[in-house]
């Protein structure tokens, strides 16, 4: 196209240098003005072309059109309906076995994140040392929650030690002097060596954070 239009204001200067010099016949003025008319067409062809850099119509629309991102949490359970939160609550109640019952309470608490903590205090009264493990393992997500905190302290004088581990976790980021000292009491007192070192671990990160 560029090489098309080149060519094409060449032969204009060419054919206004014939006027100037007073070359051109009789037939001269119609053969410019129509060249001249082809050369305005062809630039208007040009001005049409899109630009690489300007997005196409169909382009902008694809960009503006809003696009649909699955989420987790509190955007979740607004597109599950009661009767779907009543499906997850009987698939955990009606577990079969204590790994499934863990399973479906993480379904149940991604589903229901409203009353995850409430849920997350419920499956922590099991005997079961797997679901509890499990429901203070989710409650880590939920730190900032006073209930949670509170619960995930309780857990700190849970007889299974892996209880313990991820309550200890879930702790690690508070401030508050209740939780660093119950963490202190757990570094200090803890039978299982593991679990005293953790606390350790974090109760020492803590002091320097401090620092």
């Amino acid at each position: 196209m560029i090489k098309k239009r080149v060519t094409m204001v060449v032969l204009a200067l060419t054919l206004c240098a014939c006027n100037d010099t007073g070359k051109e016949g009789e037939g001269g003025n119609d053969t410019r003005t129509l060249f001249q008319k082809a050369l305005q067409q062809d630039s208007r062809k040009i001005d049409k072309t899109p630009d690489s850099n300007t997005p196409s119509k169909k382009t902008e629309s694809a960009g503006n059109r809003p696009s649909f991102t699955p989420t987790d949490g509190a955007e979740a359970d607004e597109t599950v309906d009661a009767e779907e939160l009543e499906e997850f609550r009987q698939d955990y109640e009606g577990a079969a076995d204590v790994e499934e019952k863990s399973e479906a309470l993480i379904a149940l608490v991604q589903a229901d994140e409203k009353n995850a903590v409430a849920l997350l205090k419920e499956a922590y009264t099991s005997p079961e040392p797997e679901l509890r493990r499990e429901a203070i393992l989710q409650l880590q997500d939920f730190s900032d929650d006073e209930q949670a905190v509170d619960l995930m302290l309780r857990a700190l004088d849970d007889p299974d030690s892996e209880v313990v581990m991820n309550a200890v976790e879930g702790l690690s980021g508070q401030e508050s002097a209740r939780v660093a000292e119950k963490l202190k009491k757990v570094a200090q007192s803890h039978p299982d060596e593991a679990v005293r070192e953790l606390a350790q671990d974090y109760l020492d990160q803590a002091n320097e954070y401090s620092q």
